[in-house]
């Protein structure tokens, strides 16, 4: 039998990380999202992991070592993904990843996605030419493929799921004496591979209440807003990213109490500003 818990975390903050701590300490082992990680992937960094928790490192010795990885990710998304393994290492849990794509099937996504960074790009363009239609326009059809995007991930990942217990205790012949297997599994608020599963699970929400813009974007498009009904957010982000891009002096909170008129006109003094 398996007691599976889906876990929607955010994933680009330490005070996600954290929260995941008493999770990881009850499972027995921890499903972790890797965005179109490929099987071959999976399974040599499962070994590796493996082999880590069989030597005797010290926790103070590990977090060292753990300190060097990531050095290429966004500054609080390395501390999400330093302070997660810290607790992976902390508490001696083996692993294994929900995304084992063929190469075939990830090299198709990866097309997908730099055509979304391509679009992410022009879209901003068009704003500090001060087109805000062609940006709003542009910005929804970057979430429309972002949205394909998840999708394929999400059916993916629940295929995994589905047949996890068989599959689980076969990578890992230690799991198999224990009647009731916990498995708890990390992923982002965007996901939902539970429209899915054809097994009983749990979903543990851990995202929190969105405060930021960028957060409260990411939950307008997590429930999949309409065009009209995006507007609002798509162009609060966008003066939020244009203000940091021409240093105006605007805060994310400033920004938040504009109702969409005031954002249309701060767009044109953004662009403006030197």
């Amino acid at each position: 039998m398996i007691e599976l818990s889906i876990l929607k975390v955010e994933h680009e903050t330490l005070r996600g990380a954290k929260k995941l701590k008493p999770y990881i300490k009850k499972s027995d082992i921890c499903g972790i999202e890797w965005e179109l990680g490929t099987e071959e992937r999976a399974l040599k960094t499962e070994e590796n992991w493996q082999k880590l928790l069989q030597t005797d490192m010290s926790l103070d010795k590990f977090k060292k070592y753990n300190q060097k990885l990531f050095s290429d990710l966004p500054i609080k998304l390395r501390e999400y993904m330093q302070k997660h393994r810290e607790y992976l290492f902390e508490f001696r849990k083996p692993i294994w990843f929900i995304e084992r794509f063929s190469s075939k099937e990830r090299s198709k996504l990866i097309n997908i996605s730099e055509e979304v960074n391509r679009k992410i790009r022009e879209s901003f363009e068009k704003l500090l030419y001060g087109d805000i239609d062609l940006f709003l326009s542009l910005n929804y059809s970057v979430m429309l493929m972002e949205w394909q995007i998840l999708d394929v991930r999400d059916k993916h990942i629940a295929v995994n799921l589905s047949d996890s217990e068989e599959k689980l205790k076969q990578r890992y012949p230690e799991l198999k004496n224990i009647d009731t297997l916990v498995f708890d599994v990390m992923v982002g608020g965007a996901h939902y591979p539970e429209k899915y599963i054809n097994i009983p699970y749990a979903i543990i929400d851990l995202m929190g209440k969105p405060m930021t813009i960028p957060q409260k974007l990411g939950r307008a498009s997590k429930d999949r807003l309409e065009a009209e009904e995006m507007r609002q957010y798509q162009l609060s982000a966008g003066v939020l990213k244009l203000a940091m891009e021409k240093k105006y002096p605007l805060s994310d909170q400033d920004i938040q109490k504009m109702d969409y008129q005031q954002l249309e006109r701060i767009v044109s003094e953004i662009i403006k500003y030197k």
